[in-house]
């Protein structure tokens, strides 16, 4: 090997050696992936990808900015407040990795920046509101954001989410979106926490089999399908004016505090399958609740309510396993019941309504007898809710300590003798299905003839109703009476629908029957107002039996047949609308009064007739229209 061959390889051993050392050199300062999101600072409008470890966290000052952390990617704070920082609007944050704040800080940390004065320019929209052109205004920025955790991923630190104004800036709102399928976790108390005034809002929606370890503070939507486990601290603990829940899967808590609470009024979906609760108290509220219970709530319900904001729980088809304490509204229980106790089965504790008028409503699908009802303390009402047509028969030995409400689809049956100061049966409001079949007898006593003995939809009455006070029966659709129906108001009245009248129908003070409209009444039995007999707004009704009135047998704007076994008596009024002749084959001799001429234009004969009505009877084989 020639002198100069050595040289060369000399040269190229050196160049190697140092090119090793270059590379082991830049091995070490990179050292752990250092500074992973990129871009950093955000850009408006961009995305930031983080991969690998970033150590220093990151800080989103830039509106409609987008972050994702992959799936082999760790965020941790360094020396910032948290791993991510968000202070702008319109952004959102892909979580695949894993945010880590550590023990002191939060993983994620959304807040707005500071109060800030700018010139007053209105109509560049730079103020949000008009101010004098040339002066200087103070606004407060507001920030919203949506976060996804991805099913796998992590957030956590001593708070996973933390939500918070800025110290300088005093009226801001912060209003966020949570969409979790993995882990947010809190090492020091709930894993979000909204320490948040005035009317940001949040909204958590944790899916199968997302994870989180409890929430606080202005908390104002739920939806949960996964698990939401507070620990010793509340699943739930929101203070926000109104909370809405929608529970799918497992809120629950182990301390002293209740697993779900809020000082304001809260909206609860508990559904089949699903489970609230683990304390003693499973839900505290201060203001009121509407809770649809169709799972399991494990502990007690209780609402403390000063005020008059009412309270309306179902829990028919769920179980309550703990007390159920309501406040001072006018609140209404739907439950099951044990047909052997008389007594609510789908609650095994103490029951209160306490104070207001409270209605207990009884789930029945399926054919049931009632010989008692007990009502729980502080309630004043009854009520039946029937479905897939069940029969609920009030027996003979029942005795009724209130009004008796009911509803849904199927038929009540009455064979007991009613006695109640107020209404005795009514519909609930919008129930144009159910069957109120009266075999016995009822005797209310009303305030005034607004009131009804007996309400609803379709009636039937083959026993006796009585109404002092007040007026009889009101039908929404269809009265059928063989019986006795008598008040001291209007004794019954049928908004739209069908009358078959066989039995008695009177009123003491006012009018016997009113009628809406009808396409086939009938009455072969007897109707009697001290005032008015019948009043017949439209539709028609054929006679068989007696009308009377003290005053007008019939106020007609209908049709009136009146058959041949037919008598009316108290006369006919009903200006244009209410016309009188004899029918086919009768006789102008046999009326009280001379027959108009048929030529006599139908304006000019209607107006004698409602003149010349008022003092005659029509007699039978007439027909009014």
């Amino acid at each position: 090997m020639s002198f100069q061959e050595k040289a060369s390889r000399g040269r190229r051993v050196r160049v190697r050696a140092l090119q090793t050392s270059a590379i082991f050199g830049a091995m070490l300062v990179a050292g752990p992936a250092y500074a992973q999101c990129s871009p950093d600072p955000t850009t408006a409008y961009g995305t930031t990808d983080c991969t690998g470890t970033d150590s220093d966290g990151l800080t989103v000052t830039t509106s409609g900015s987008r972050v994702v952390v992959a799936a082999d990617a760790v965020v941790r704070p360094g020396s910032s407040a948290a791993a991510i920082i968000n202070r702008a609007t319109d952004t959102s944050f892909d979580i695949k990795g894993l945010v880590d704040g550590g023990t002191g800080k939060a993983g994620l940390f959304f807040t707005t920046g500071p109060a800030m004065s700018v010139p007053c320019d209105p109509y560049s929209g730079a103020t949000p509101y008009y101010c004098v052109p040339g002066s200087t205004v103070t606004t407060y920025p507001s920030a919203n954001t949506s976060v996804s955790v991805a099913e796998g991923s992590t957030v956590t630190g001593a708070q996973g989410i933390l939500i918070r104004l800025d110290t300088g800036n005093s009226n801001g709102n912060i209003y966020a979106t949570i969409s979790n399928w993995g882990t947010i976790s809190g090492t020091a108390g709930p894993a979000i926490v909204v320490d948040q005034t005035g009317i940001g809002t949040l909204s958590v929606y944790n899916y199968a089999p997302g994870f989180i370890g409890g929430m606080s503070g202005a908390v104002s939507y739920v939806s949960n399908s996964g698990t939401i486990d507070g620990g010793s601290n509340a699943a739930i603990a929101s203070t926000n004016s109104y909370l809405n829940i929608d529970n799918s899967g497992t809120i629950r808590s182990s301390g002293s505090a209740p697993t779900i609470s809020s000082d304001g009024s809260a909206y609860i979906t508990n559904a089949t399958g699903a489970t609230i609760g683990g304390s003693s108290t499973a839900i505290r509220l201060s203001d009121s609740i509407t809770l649809s219970n169709a799972g399991i709530v494990n502990g007690s319900v209780i609402v403390t309510t000063t005020g008059r904001q009412s309270s309306a729980i179902d829990t028919r088809t769920g179980t309550i396993n703990g007390d159920l304490i309501l406040g001072a509204g006018d609140d209404t229980l739907q439950a099951r019941y044990d047909a052997t106790s008389g007594r609510i089965s789908s609650i095994t504790g103490r029951i209160d309504g306490g104070a207001g008028t409270d209605t207990v409503e009884i789930g029945i699908d399926s054919d049931t007898t009632f010989r008692t009802i007990v009502l729980p303390t502080n309630f004043e009402r009854f009520g039946l809710l029937l479905s897939n047509d069940a029969i609920a028969t009030l027996a003979a030995d029942f005795t009724p300590t209130t009004s008796i409400r009911y509803g849904g689809s199927g038929t009540l049956v009455n064979e007991a003798a009613l006695v109640t100061v107020g209404p005795a049966i009514m519909a609930q409001f919008g129930a144009y299905g159910p069957i109120f079949d009266n075999r016995n007898s009822i005797l209310a006593t009303l305030s005034d003839d607004s009131s009804y003995a007996v309400s609803g939809s379709r009636i039937i009455n083959s026993g006796t109703i009585t109404a002092n006070g007040g007026s009889g029966v009101s039908a929404d659709s269809n009265l059928t009476n063989s019986g006795s129906i008598t008040a001291s108001g209007t004794g019954a009245s049928v908004s739209y629908g069908n009358i078959d009248n066989s039995g008695i129908i009177r009123s003491t003070g006012g009018t016997g029957l009113t009628l809406g409209y009808s396409n086939t009444a009938v009455n072969s039995g007897s109707i009697d107002g001290a005032t008015t007999g019948l009043s017949l707004s439209f539709g028609r009704l054929t006679n068989s039996g007696a009308i009377s009135g003290g005053t007008t047998g019939v106020a007609l704007g209908g049709t009136l047949i009146n058959t041949g076994t037919g008598t009316i008596t108290g006369g006919v009024s009903g200006g244009a609308l209410g016309r009188c002749w004899p029918m086919p084959g009768r006789s102008s001799a046999q009326s009280t009064w001379p027959r108009p001429i048929p030529t006599i234009p139908a304006l000019i004969f209607s107006s004698i007739m409602a003149a010349a009505s008022r003092a005659r009877s029509c007699w039978a084989g007439e027909t009014t229209s």
